[in-house]
């Protein structure tokens, strides 16, 4: 197989392995761009969430190739070693096809972490909302258990293609009839507290904000229809919680709503603490990652706290956001890491899909101008949020294309 060919073949696999992994669009496109100039051959490549174009030569000799993808999660232990491969390549220390097999290496690396781990990390992201959201004891301990059986089911899912399907209507449907159920039989439990903690790793905040910095980035396309995919996935969620709640109000009757005793301060710093540990396992990054994301997490939160007190909570997030993203690219800058590492976890405490749940279920239940607000300040809150990874990466800029 000829240089050109096997170059080729090369930027193919890491085109795939980044859109797997969780690479927005546009980064997706300036690695490939900075691998084609490497590799001296010209090349124009447009990326969207379920297909990679791609265009190699002259104008006047130039073919185009299609790679069809399908959206990923997010592995941030494997986008630090795919950096690791384009950076070997650009500096001339690993050929296209040696490059080509470290990839194929990637991509065949045993998860890190046990079952068992996974589930514990979603139980831990679970209760630590339950606290943010302001829940008793009683809401923490339950939406533990309940994130624990949403991850089971998640973790099922994955080798499960029809059940990958219906996953999250299914998880929203089970978490939302015991939520429901359990605080009828408990008393004084919040069942709204309760559903939402549960569910908040499914929810698609994070792929909201996603998509809006990819149309802020002028990748318009691809964030366009990454805005619908999450809207569509927050529907999801929303059907399966009101199917739920609607079935349990069969079984069990209306159940009065709570409001939970609030908590000692301190709380809510132990679940500030144990959120970035959990999401190290979720995002599946190395455990020497861990620093980092735990910096940029409470980094973040500090600072949209601070800037909620100065200019109000829906602009808070640009405050937490700059300040995450410019410790991010900082950390990116002098540990030669791609910037995903520390910022992705740190600024999932920010992004606004429980505002977005709150939104859609006040339209259900026919409060329209209450869930017109509310989805306004979720946008308001995203926007707020891709503002401050923008003005954060003109001031500090990561240097790097993933």
């Amino acid at each position: 197989m000829d240089g050109g060919r096997e170059s080729i073949r090369f930027l193919v696999k890491l085109a795939r392995g980044l859109h797997a992994h969780g690479t927005p669009a546009h980064r997706i496109e300036q690695a490939l761009e900075v691998a084609t100039a490497r590799l001296g051959i010209p090349g124009r490549f447009f990326s969207l969430p379920t297909v990679i174009l791609g265009a190699f030569g002259e104008p006047e000799q130039r073919s185009t190739g299609l790679i069809r993808v399908q959206p990923g999660s997010i592995h941030l232990e494997k986008l630090v070693l795919l950096d690791d491969v384009l950076k070997d390549l650009v500096r001339g220390k690993a050929t296209p096809e040696q490059a080509a097999a470290r990839v194929d290496a990637v991509e065949e690396l045993p998860e890190r972490y046990p079952p068992v781990v996974t589930l514990a990390a979603f139980a831990a992201v679970s209760a630590s909302a339950a606290l943010f959201f302001a829940g008793g004891v009683r809401e923490i301990a339950l939406a533990a258990l309940l994130g624990a059986l949403a991850g089971a089911l998640g973790l099922r899912a994955r080798r499960s293609p029809a059940l990958e399907r219906v996953q999250a209507p299914l998880t929203a449907f089970a978490v939302s009839l015991l939520a429901l159920a359990a605080s009828a039989r408990i008393g004084g439990v919040s069942s709204y507290v309760v559903t939402v903690s549960s569910l908040v790793v499914l929810l698609p905040g994070l792929a909201l904000t996603i998509a809006i910095s990819e149309l802020a980035a002028r990748s318009l396309v691809s964030g366009s229809v990454r805005l619908v995919s999450a809207l569509v996935a927050l529907l999801e969620l929303v059907f399966g919680v009101a199917l739920g709640r609607g079935i349990a109000a069969r079984a069990v009757g209306e159940v009065p709503s709570f409001e939970p005793a609030t908590l000692p301060a301190w709380t809510e710093a132990a679940a500030l603490l144990l959120a970035p540990c959990a999401f190290v396992v979720l995002f599946r990054a190395r455990p020497r990652d861990l620093a980092p994301i735990l910096a940029t997490g409470v980094v973040g939160v500090v600072a949209a706290r601070a800037g909620a007190h100065w200019v109000g909570e829906d602009l808070g997030g640009f405050f937490g956001a700059f300040a995450a993203g410019f410790a991010s690219n900082l950390y990116a800058r002098w540990r030669d890491r791609p910037v995903a590492v520390a910022v992705m976890p740190g600024i999932l405490l920010l992004v606004p899909g429980g505002v977005g749940f709150r939104s859609l279920t006040l339209l259900l239940e026919r409060d329209v101008v209450s869930g017109v607000e509310a989805a306004f300040r979720m946008v308001l809150v995203a926007m707020s949020i891709v503002a401050g990874l923008l003005f954060a990466n003109v001031l500090a800029p990561a240097r790097k294309p993933i």
